[in-house]
């Protein structure tokens, strides 16, 4: 077994002991039913480190840097030097999460890249850490009503809604993993929404060859962390060229409180920005816009794999047609038949979703549930104008 299986086969083990959530879970607020993590983005980073502190997971931590130690490959610390240079200038925020976050697990700053983003640092060509898509609803004046998501991450991977106020910033409201730092989709306090799909692109950059490069999976957080609202926030992506995604692309709806809803496909050197007023909004797994398909990527049977299976949820989300957030609902629990959003993609095919989200505009709810099979698992609901005022 070489490092990089012994890292992937540790990060199961921890993931599989992180098996729930308890109201004496640090940083949980259980009559709320989120997280909330305030303070300096350091502050934040350390707190996201604390939600999963049991000695067995900190030593599960210690046995994946031993392994990153005692390597005589510098392959992943070369990669992981300059994933750490691009952070820290491209998205600072983040660079000071992740230095509390390493800080607590008695890391140094290079060693928490190395753990943080360790799948780009593998297998930097493969991108399929945001699944399974988003889907918008509008109505007949062309405006967002509902934007709801499903994350395929895992069997093992615990999630849940977490509040994050940082001082000095927008409120964000967006699902992360405990223990782990990656929030990603989510609502910010002045009413933007993010959601959306990875997407396995041709067009991939030279990898760590240039300075500025991130994870794909960081540009929904980043979105919430620096927009207004659709407009300003579309102006940033087709202006902010610092942001070149790496290991592929981004397939991302974006919307606001004023119903305002574009769809953003990203790649490498190629961006399309589009504005919807009709029909529905959908984001899958592959690229949509014209300009956009031939970045598909159709090189292995894997990536061809994945590239079927988004069609088919493409397909079912169109011919399903939700025309209400009641509907949405049931298009985003789907777990039977060809096309399923909570569907793995991999042998077997168990019909899972780990994490999934939908924001009802006009009643201002966001709703949230976990589930590792397909069943209906709980469903929460946050006012959002109580959640936001109240932190």
């Amino acid at each position: 077994m070489n490092l990089r299986q012994r890292i992937v086969r540790i990060i199961e083990l921890y993931q599989s002991w992180n098996t729930r959530i308890s109201p004496d879970t640090a940083f949980f607020d259980s009559k709320a039913g989120i997280f909330h993590f305030s303070g300096s983005w350091r502050d934040i980073g350390k707190q996201l480190a604390q939600t999963s502190s049991e000695a067995r997971h900190r030593n599960l931590f210690s046995q994946i840097i031993e392994n990153l130690r005692s390597t005589q490959d510098n392959t992943l610390r070369k990669r992981a030097n300059v994933l750490q240079k691009s952070i820290k200038k491209s998205f600072p925020q983040y660079s000071d999460l992740l230095c509390g976050w390493s800080k607590y697990l008695g890391l140094d700053e290079q060693e928490g890249v190395m753990l943080a983003v360790w799948p780009l640092l593998a297998n930097p060509e493969i991108n399929n850490l945001i699944s399974c898509g988003a889907y918008a609803l509008l109505d007949g004046k062309g405006r967002c009503t509902s934007l709801g998501g499903n994350l395929d991450l895992g069997p093992t991977v615990i999630s849940a809604p977490a509040l994050f106020s940082p001082n000095g910033g927008p409120q964000i409201l967006a699902h992360f993993a405990l223990g782990l730092p990656w929030p990603t989709i989510g609502v910010n306090q002045y009413g933007l929404a993010v959601m959306g799909a990875s997407v396995n692109t041709l067009a991939v950059p030279p990898l760590f060859q240039q300075d500025e490069i991130l994870p794909v999976y960081l540009l929904p957080f980043w979105i919430l962390v620096h927009g207004y609202n659709t407009r300003q926030t579309m102006f940033l992506l087709e202006q902010n060229r610092l942001f070149e995604p790496l290991n592929g692309g981004a397939n991302l709806l974006i919307t606001d409180k004023d119903g305002e809803l574009a769809q953003a496909e990203i790649s490498s050197g190629s961006r399309q920005v589009s504005f919807i007023k009709s029909d529905a909004g959908i984001a899958v797994n592959h690229f949509l816009a014209q300009e956009m398909q031939p970045l598909n990527d159709t090189n292995s049977s894997n990536t061809r794999l994945l590239l079927k299976l988004s069609h088919e949820r493409y397909d079912f989300a169109r011919n399903l047609a939700p025309k209400t957030p009641e509907d949405l609902e049931v298009l985003l629990r789907s777990t039977q038949g060809t096309g399923a959003w909570c569907r793995y993609g991999k042998t077997p095919d168990i019909g899972w979703t780990s994490a999934s989200y939908l924001i009802d505009f006009r009643k201002g709810v966001f709703k949230s549930w976990n589930g590792s099979v397909p069943s209906r698992p709980k469903c929460r609901e946050i006012h959002l104008e109580d959640i936001f005022d109240r932190a």
